[in-house]
């Protein structure tokens, strides 16, 4: 099985998936947790391309969801992938295909649009020097960096919409990150058969 878990900054994917790996990890479930960094490669960024990102992901995918690992969860995976490279909808049709060979669960973590700003100046004060570095990287103020994140939530939440992917959706406003988690793992227990 693989979770992918997507989300704009801010919105708990970090917190949920340590949660999440624990949780199966405590109850005997073999589990591997992944991030970007381990799959993006700085050309992705610098030229970005929707069939080498796919290309990207589908060996991913062979090497690291092989039969031995009861579960794989993923943060950031292709709707991110989609997003940073402009794809297109037969380029989502063409990585869910492969997708859907690994028993996939997608999950969305949406903040609510007034508070993204209040989300990210909260990031932001914890984790300055990043935060700096980004704005630096987008060329971006503050005002315009809060635009750029609500629109990248736009984005995800249109191609969550087009995604054929089994999907469940989490407004993480409340931000109580366990409770989501316990939930993911109780669907994946339930209803995808993942079992010690």
């Amino acid at each position: 099985m693989i979770i992918i878990l997507e989300g704009i900054p801010t919105s708990g994917k970090t917190d949920v998936i340590k949660v999440l790996g624990e949780k199966f990890k405590s109850r005997g479930v073999s589990c591997e947790v992944f991030d970007e960094s381990k799959r993006i490669s700085p050309e992705t960024y610098t030229h970005p391309d929707p069939k080498n990102s796919i290309a990207q992901l589908t060996a991913f995918l062979k090497k690291e969801c092989s039969s031995d690992k009861k579960v794989t969860i993923c943060c950031r995976f292709h709707l991110y992938h989609l997003n940073i490279t402009n794809g297109s909808p037969a380029d989502l049709v063409e990585i869910e295909k492969v997708i859907r060979e690994y028993n996939p669960m997608l999950v969305l973590l949406q903040v609510p649009e007034d508070i993204i700003k209040q989300r990210l100046l909260y990031s932001k004060a914890l984790h300055e020097t990043k935060w700096q570095e980004e704005l630096k990287r987008r060329g971006q103020s503050e005002d315009n960096a809060v635009e750029w994140y609500k629109m990248y939530q736009y984005k995800l939440l249109a191609l969550y919409h087009d995604s054929t992917l089994p999907k469940i959706m989490y407004h993480t406003e409340s931000l109580n990150f366990d409770e989501v988690a316990d939930d993911i793992y109780e669907q994946a227990i339930n209803v995808y058969g993942v079992k010690p």
